[in-house]
């Protein structure tokens, strides 16, 4: 006998197995007709849709993107929501300077005036410098604040490119048909701060200022010192041959390698790239660009089924 079916389980949702009727079969057709560009976008800290706030949009703003192709790095500039509720505008003058700093900075990079250690100082110690500047009063240094103040206005969302767990697809069911599209790469978007970056850069103390602190805090030079003998101690760190094969300079081969990606991808310029909104006839036209060359030849599966169970992981041991 067999027990009731409940809510919970198989047949309570679907119907027991042996009465689930096939009402209706449906053609697939795969298409790559915008191959490789069907990229899958996920924005895990996003609690709101992706879209301009209202404050913003009657005053004509829109969202921007950008990117940098060969880092493979997007990013999407969404309108923030200014009103006194919501914005902190002051707040936003001090964040709006350091951004426009912080894209100074990139702009320089890009350009190749950084291309060497040396340069790449002078430029962070121009901007320490600039941050430590002089004025005849709090009055006058306020006003200069003011007159040179960018505010911030946008939040930019920044992807991460994300190693895909098998094929993944997008699929769209119109008249009666399965339209796949395979999707190339999956990225995630999360909002970037380094603009504050920027902000604890100019109030970190530098090294000028703690060389004046530690004169100032310097006990007085003792009557007479005594000499001890200089020694010299040789340090030697041992370690596997290989390990000592892959560790020129102190750096690994692969913290080389890292530190090589980030240097290109400062060094690349940003692309600037069209935003189009959901019923703009641009998104229409690629939409429909998922059915135009979907093909009708029939694919038949030469896999067997034992090969395809014993493929999935975790299934079987």
């Amino acid at each position: 006998m067999e027990p009731p079916a409940g809510p919970d389980t198989q047949e309570g949702v679907y119907g027991h197995p042996d009465n689930d009727e096939v009402v209706a079969s449906i053609p697939i057709h795969i298409s790559r007709s915008l191959a490789p560009h069907i990229h899958l976008h996920q924005f895990p800290l996003l609690t709101r849709p992706l879209e301009v706030p209202e404050s913003a949009r009657v005053t004509g703003k829109r969202m921007k993107a950008r990117a940098k192709p060969e880092a493979g790095r997007y990013e999407i500039h969404v309108p923030v929501d200014t009103r006194p509720a919501m914005w902190n505008a002051e707040q936003a003058k001090e964040y709006g300077t350091a951004r426009a700093e912080e894209d100074a900075e990139e702009r320089r990079l890009a350009e190749g005036e950084d291309k060497n250690e040396k340069g790449g100082k002078k430029g962070k110690s121009a901007l320490k410098k600039e941050g430590r500047r002089k004025y005849e009063s709090d009055e006058d240094e306020e006003e200069e604040k003011k007159k040179n103040a960018k505010t911030l206005k946008e939040t930019r969302l920044r992807s991460e490119r994300v190693k895909a767990k098998g094929d993944y697809f997008v699929g769209v069911l119109r008249d009666g048909r399965l339209y796949l599209h395979p999707i190339s790469q999956v990225h995630q978007f999360r909002p970037t701060l380094t603009y504050m970056d920027v902000l604890s850069r100019k109030t970190r103390p530098t090294a000028e200022d703690d060389d004046d602190v530690e004169e100032e805090n310097a006990a007085p030079a003792p009557a007479a010192t005594t000499t001890k003998a200089a020694r010299e101690v040789v340090v030697a760190a041992r370690g596997t041959p290989g390990e000592t094969a892959g560790n020129v300079g102190g750096l690994s081969a692969l913290r080389r390698d890292m530190i090589s990606t980030m240097r290109k991808e400062q060094e690349e310029r940003w692309v600037e790239m069209q935003w189009d909104e959901e019923k703009a006839p641009q998104t229409s036209e690629i939409y429909e660009g998922l059915f135009s060359a979907a093909s009708n030849d029939t694919l038949r599966c030469t896999s067997k089924l034992s090969d395809v169970l014993t493929g999935i992981k975790g299934l079987t041991k």
